[in-house]
């Protein structure tokens, strides 16, 4: 990540997520006010935000949460940690369309709890989830629609969401912060000699 950001060699991720906070909910899915695509309005820009409108007037059940709110879209507002938790974790997808995000951070919570995501192939989304077969990558509306109609017809299978939990393993503090320190250690080393 920092190598593609700064043109910093690098070794590690330093994405990481609070895996006390987000877990996927006790017994599944916790689709209880029917099927909904979350979509966060922090990072919604002139180009994002009338897609997300476009999908809600297209049939799309969408609910944003966050800073900013759509006209025309049901807006749950900005959420206390917990309650983005159940929020996201019960959602049959999050969308994170972003003018920029250095790591991705939102689909790794999303993924934490459970929960698909279709995001841009750019930046930290693309850099930390190439590969990940519970993040969809799309480049237009004509993909975003399909996506997120796909999403949003499929309820959350107990191995979806054990899925998308173990497909984000490697970001648990622990890790990169074991990684990270072996990083360091072999900088050191290499430094010494």
């Amino acid at each position: 990540m920092l190598d593609y950001l700064y043109g910093l060699p690098s070794a590690a991720s330093l994405a990481t997520f609070d895996d006390a906070l987000f877990v996927p909910p006790v017994g599944g899915s916790t689709e209880s006010t029917g099927p909904y695509l979350a979509v966060p309005t922090a990072a919604l820009d002139e180009r994002s935000g009338p897609l997300v409108a476009r999908l809600a007037l297209d049939g799309v059940p969408i609910r944003t949460y966050g800073p900013q709110p759509l006209p025309g879209v049901p807006h749950a507002g900005f959420l206390p940690d917990s309650e983005m938790v159940r929020f996201l974790a019960g959602a049959r997808g999050t969308v994170f369309l972003f003018d920029y995000e250095a790591l991705g951070l939102i689909p790794i919570e999303s993924l934490a709890v459970g929960t698909p995501v279709i995001t841009w192939p750019r930046e930290g989304p693309a850099l930390e989830h190439e590969g990940n077969p519970h993040v969809r990558f799309v480049t237009g509306y004509t993909e975003l629609l399909a996506a997120a109609r796909s999403l949003a017809s499929s309820p959350k299978t107990p191995e979806v969401i054990a899925g998308c939990r173990a497909s984000i393993e490697r970001y648990r503090p622990a890790i990169v912060a074991g990684r990270l320190i072996q990083v360091i250690a072999e900088a050191r080393a290499a430094s010494v000699r």
